[in-house]
């Protein structure tokens, strides 16, 4: 006859097998499904933050495209546009005015007014004034402008790509411990099954050995 405590341990050794298949496999892949379920949420909560920011970059590499296109193509016809919107300014009205009561007076104080030179004087004082209201003053601080406004769409295309890699890396950090966690679990799952085949192979021998001391 076996004894008590013989038996206790053939008893533990078939527990153990039996939870072993019953139990290890499905609670491993219960562990699994619930990990895969937070880490499936991660992208659709994340991806909103960063959403905005791609699609500001996205747009503005569109206009960027369009617009440096059109600088090597015509740079006259954007020197033009820019140009369209010159309006002489108040300051420039007076100057210009007080310039040419000037030449007016100087012309009739010496017996000149009206004649080809004091028109002469008139035209090339006022293109002067002209000339440098817009060389000098209005197109330097229109192209500055321009300028700033070519910086921002970069400053707005690299921000779009900096958020479009942030997000990128991490859904692949997702991707890979998704991977990293499957891949766990099957060597899990393969451990217990050798386990199991363990203890079984045991718990028969111990049984064996029991028997033939009977």
């Amino acid at each position: 006859m076996i004894d008590p405590f013989s038996l206790a341990l053939i008893g533990g050794g078939v527990g153990s097998f039996l939870s072993d298949i019953f139990g290890g496999d499905d609670t491993d892949t219960r562990a699994f499904g619930t990990a895969s379920r937070y880490l499936n949420k991660i992208p659709e909560q994340v991806k909103p933050y960063y959403d905005p920011y791609i699609q500001s970059g996205q747009r503005a590499l569109e206009t960027s495209e369009g617009t440096f296109a059109d600088l090597l193509k015509d740079p006259g016809k954007i020197l033009e546009h820019i140009g369209s919107g010159f309006e002489p300014s108040k300051g420039y009205k007076w100057t210009r005015d007080q310039a040419l009561e000037a030449i007016n007076n100087s012309q009739a104080s010496g017996g000149m007014l009206n004649t080809p030179q004091h028109q002469r004087y008139l035209m090339d004082t006022a293109s002067g004034l002209a000339g440098n209201e817009y060389y000098d003053k209005y197109m330097p601080s229109a192209m500055g402008l321009y300028g700033q406004g070519l910086s921002g769409l970069g400053g707005l295309t690299s921000l779009g790509y900096d958020a479009g890699t942030s997000l990128a890396d991490i859904l692949k950090d997702i991707g890979l411990s998704g991977a990293n966690l499957g891949y766990s679990t099957e060597i899990n799952k393969g451990t217990r099954r050798g386990n199991m085949f363990g203890n079984l192979g045991s718990t028969l021998g111990f049984l064996g050995g029991a028997l033939a001391k009977k």
